[in-house]
């Protein structure tokens, strides 16, 4: 569970630092407007997104949490 929550944040960190960055150059450099983003709203979309990838990696593991671990260990 531990792997999915780094690798949310990772993910997470990774958007907001890409996506901050081409935001600004165009923003400032191409519209020539000032930067002034939305920091609630964008840490918001981050944080939906760690709790879809979160969701995502418990439904994609049920199978394998609900069985019981010595007839998982049995099959290998």
């Amino acid at each position: 569970m531990a792997e999915y929550v780094l690798l949310g944040a990772l993910l997470c960190a990774l958007a907001l630092a890409l996506g901050s960055g081409v935001a600004w150059a165009v923003v400032v450099w191409l519209f020539e407007f000032d930067w002034l983003p939305d920091w609630p709203r964008i840490l918001g979309v981050l944080g939906a997104g760690v709790g879809l990838v979160m969701a995502l990696a418990i439904g994609g593991s049920l199978g394998l949490l609900r069985s019981r671990p010595a007839q998982v260990l049995r099959e290998l």
